[in-house]
């Protein structure tokens, strides 16, 4: 027969459990990339925490992206190449997060190059 302690232990055991569930909560990131001016999804872009480059992941071929963090963050990027890259701001208490990016095309000037004949 259980008694009024063991109830107890049980209780605080799993009140302690239930706490670091709540704590350890995952956030989801999801959204679309875009291109600005043609409002058509960029393939391959790659989306990121701004405060950790190396979590984050690729949209796939229709610019669709997603992938789930631990902790909170509070921004994050998307950048392609040919693309300027874009930052967006994370509300704190929101999940999952839906963000869609309008990437603007970088302008890149080259040089003049001359080629002359040689022997």
């Amino acid at each position: 027969m259980p008694t009024l302690f063991n109830k107890q232990f049980c209780l605080c055991c799993f009140s302690i459990l239930l706490s670091f569930v709540c704590i350890s909560q995952s956030i989801v990131i999801n959204g679309k990339v875009f291109d600005k001016q043609t409002e058509e999804p960029i393939p391959f872009a790659n989306v990121y925490l701004k405060s950790e480059v190396t979590t984050g992941t690729t949209s796939d071929f229709d610019g669709n992206f997603s992938f789930t963090i631990e902790k909170y963050a509070d921004s994050i990027a998307a950048s392609s190449l040919g693309y300027n890259t874009d930052f967006r701001k994370i509300i704190d208490g929101q999940n999952p997060v839906s963000v869609n990016f309008y990437l603007e095309r970088a302008d890149y000037a080259l040089k003049e190059v001359v080629i002359r004949p040689g022997e």
